[in-house]
């Protein structure tokens, strides 16, 4: 059974080697860093990162499906059937409190995972859309969801890079309301 304290220098030794790998993205592709200059820029040695990492790209995946565990739990937890606008909010929030993550995620052009993320939510958000609509044709809505989903991922992207200088709440009323507004104008 593990203590607060050894669940803290884990999450810490993890924290470090994640801004360690931002660091070293700025200026290299991931397949261009070695454990050996990731574990010099952390100040951690190689038996540390061995423990809870098999090379590089693990870092990169295991911080990907740690992020998307929290998604999934998000999800099953916010009803995104009875208002995905609420969803969109609390992913962004998710994503903010998880800042380190996300850049790291962005700067290692690990794109997918947002893509992931927001398709999520893909069945809710034809089904509100019919109904709050009115229209059933799945083409046009799939079409819709593909266009908004990489405006939106757009909009993230550049909320990261912008270091988060507008709130989750003013960027998902922007999401939501171009949501709104692309489904209206193909509806109409």
């Amino acid at each position: 059974m593990k203590t607060d304290g050894v669940d803290k220098r884990t999450a810490r030794t993890k924290q470090v080697l994640s801004d360690a790998m931002f660091e070293l993205l700025k200026n290299k592709k991931v397949c261009e860093i070695t454990v050996n200059e990731l574990c010099a820029k952390a100040n951690i040695n190689r038996g540390t990162f061995y423990k809870y990492y098999n090379n590089v790209q693990d870092v990169l995946t295991k911080t990907q499906d740690e992020l998307y565990g929290k998604y999934e739990k998000l999800f099953s937890e916010v009803n995104a059937l009875t208002n995905p606008d609420i969803f969109v909010y609390e992913c962004l929030k998710l994503l903010k409190e998880n800042s380190s993550l996300s850049r790291l995620l962005l700067a290692a052009q690990e794109y997918d995972f947002i893509l992931k993320i927001h398709y999520m939510e893909y069945d809710s958000t034809i089904a509100y859309w019919k109904k709050q609509f009115d229209i059933n044709d799945e083409e046009l809505l799939d079409r819709i969801f593909t266009f908004i989903t990489y405006g939106t991922f757009g909009l993230i992207k550049k909320w990261i890079e912008n270091d988060f200088d507008v709130s989750p709440s003013e960027l998902s009323g922007i999401i939501n309301n171009m949501g709104y507004s692309c489904v209206n104008a193909f509806v109409k």
